[in-house]
């Protein structure tokens, strides 16, 4: 819900009476519970609203004696970084006179508060800045990147092949890095760019990133990656092992324990160090497994495997819908040759940590070709416009860790010693999920990476087959 209010009409009906307040508008009258609520200056007060008419929480910012705004927290969150962004260019670039704008075509569903676009207005050459805020975490900057690159492309009407103007990163210190080294991965897309890191919105003045600044992605810190060791055995893991003898996979988790799936979907899980308790009952996994919770656990499972199969009974079910890229991960972990015949079928592993300064990512398959080159391969079922920044930061962490030898030292790929090269890339995705602007941010990479695009059959989960394998760089 948001609401424009330039005539300050509202007033407070009743007052704020227990958890509820009642204010009026010539339109409406609106009784609503308070969900929480703090102080600014100038003597303004935010409240975090629920009324049962709205589905979405209502900020309400009043000051005294009227209310001057109200609107959901998307819209204030963008307002606050717009204002910030505008006074942090003027004071950083005095020379130039900033001013920002949104577009109204926007098919990632971001959240219109994760970024500003501004652009200068003086004569000559023309600079361009995105504001990033510090809420989005690097699976939304993945989809902002793109449709910036994209969006200063159409209003400039320009090829991509000619001089594009400036670009001008304003970004959070803890993910400028990450984002300096993706632009480097995009040399080709000819833009002049310079990235400003800043900690807070305290600071007007804002510092550049130089290129020299470091950017390693070999850190581990400490991060934990799947352990090495057999995983434990007891006598009710050995009873779900007799019980469903196909179908299950057991995966071992970043932080310690294991988990139970069924066609890529978590049915159990266990909790280190004795593994002794096992919880199941989807969505929350809250129900311990026991001997009186047995006849449910297995009622369970059996319901799972009629729902979630390709002849499936009911394909609207939660159960047929949840987890789908796993499902789909899930097949190609049995059949990766059917993405390319050199994939060795013996080293093929799901979900690989690849870390970068602490920082946890998870490769969606990791295998080597018989020639002993790694490939990165990342699926999609849904269209993400983020697909190829996702999988170009995932391909540098995997890169930089083989430089390490790290897979080797945590027991990756037994008995085979993986090549230095760049890896390969593969892009996974039915034919139709696939973002329409993917092959042309594809013309903007650089380096010596090889990376495919293959469309699979839309009735993959009755027969896995690739319907086109594209090579889309170089």
């Amino acid at each position: 819900m948001v609401l424009s209010l330039t005539n300050r009409q509202i007033a407070v009906q009743k007052g704020i009476v227990g958890d509820r307040i009642c204010f009026t508008h010539p339109e409406f009258t609106l009784t609503a519970r308070i969900l929480r609520w703090h102080f600014q200056k100038e003597g303004r007060v935010i409240l975090e609203l629920q009324a049962a008419a709205c589905p979405e929480s209502i900020l309400l910012i009043l000051v005294p004696r009227e209310a001057e705004y109200i609107g959901n927290e998307r819209a204030l969150l963008w307002k606050s970084l717009s204002q910030w962004g505008k006074k942090a260019l003027e004071v950083t670039f005095p020379e130039f006179q900033w001013r920002s704008f949104r577009f109204c075509r926007n098919y990632s569903g971001l959240f219109p508060s994760n970024y500003v676009l501004f652009r200068n207005g003086k004569a000559g050459r023309r600079f361009w800045a995105v504001v990033l805020g510090s809420g989005p975490p690097l699976e939304e900057i993945y989809r902002i990147l793109p449709m910036v690159l994209r969006d200063v492309v159409r209003q400039k009407n320009n090829p991509i092949s000619s001089e594009l103007p400036g670009l001008i990163v304003v970004s959070p210190l803890g993910i400028s890095a990450r984002i300096f080294r993706l632009l480097e991965l995009m040399k080709r897309s000819g833009f002049q760019w310079q990235i400003y890191a800043y900690k807070n919105r305290k600071t007007l003045l804002l510092k550049p990133l130089h290129r020299e600044a470091p950017w390693e992605v070999r850190d581990l810190g400490a991060s934990r990656w799947p352990p090495g060791a057999p995983w434990f055995r007891n006598a009710m893991i050995d009873r779900i092992a007799a019980a469903f003898p196909s179908g299950f996979r057991r995966f071992p988790r970043a932080d310690g324990g294991f988990s139970f799936r069924y066609l890529g979907l978590e049915v159990a899980r266990s909790s280190p160090p004795e593994e002794a308790t096992i919880r199941f009952g989807l969505p929350d996994l809250s129900r311990e497994l026991n001997e009186n919770s047995w006849g449910d656990f297995v009622e369970s499972v059996r319901q799972i495997q009629r729902i979630r199969c390709p002849a499936s009974p009911d394909p609207h079910h939660p159960y047929y819908l949840r987890q789908t890229e796993r499902w789909l991960e899930e097949l190609l972990l049995c059949q990766i040759q059917v993405l390319d015949p050199e994939l060795d079928e013996r080293f093929v592993y799901p979900q690989v940590p690849a870390y970068w300064r602490g920082r946890k990512g998870a490769v969606d398959l990791l295998a080597i070709t018989r020639r002993g080159r790694l490939a990165v391969i990342e699926i999609k079922v849904q269209r993400d416009s983020g697909l190829l920044f996702q999988a170009l930061d995932y391909w540098d962490r995997v890169h930089r860790h083989n430089l390490e030898n790290d897979f080797e030292k945590r027991g990756f790929f037994p008995g085979f010693s993986p090549g230095k090269e760049e890896p390969l890339l593969y892009l996974v995705a039915p034919v139709l999920s696939f973002h329409p602007g993917l092959e042309c941010q594809a013309k903007w990479l650089s380096g010596e990476m090889e990376v495919y695009k293959i469309g699979l059959h839309g009735s993959w989960r009755r027969r896995l087959s690739v319907a086109f394998r594209k090579r889309i760089y170089p």
